[in-house]
């Protein structure tokens, strides 16, 4: 254990903000770390464990349909009717704008097309 703790102050130069210090820390400190990441890995990427589907039910899902009720709630009816003849994808393309830029803008763009 004597070693590990000189190695780390001898590899490590002045300069360093310390991240690596932790980072070396944390590995030779927390016993099975290896162990523990492929565990975690395996949670997250075998489907008989399910883990990557309630990662993204819990946390992906709900932050994209937060985005696209904000993007829905800026839209007036002209423009849901537009969206609604068009691809999926040149659809968020749209909705990113209006987004970005506000309805009045999409409203302009509309206007000179037509």
């Amino acid at each position: 254990m004597l070693e590990v703790e000189i190695s780390s102050v001898v590899c490590f130069s002045a300069s360093d903000d310390g991240s690596s210090k932790s980072l070396f820390w944390l590995y030779t400190r927390i016993p099975l770390w290896s162990t523990i990441k492929l565990a975690a890995a395996a949670w997250l990427v075998l489907p008989q464990f399910r883990g990557g589907i309630i990662v993204y039910e819990q946390y992906v899902r709900p932050y994209f349909y937060s985005t696209v009720q904000n993007a829905d709630a800026k839209l007036t009816d002209t423009q849901r009717k537009f969206l609604s003849s068009i691809s999926p994808e040149a659809c968020s393309s749209v909705a990113q704008f209006i987004n970005d830029n506000g309805s009045d803008a999409f409203d302009k763009i509309m206007a000179a097309v037509s």
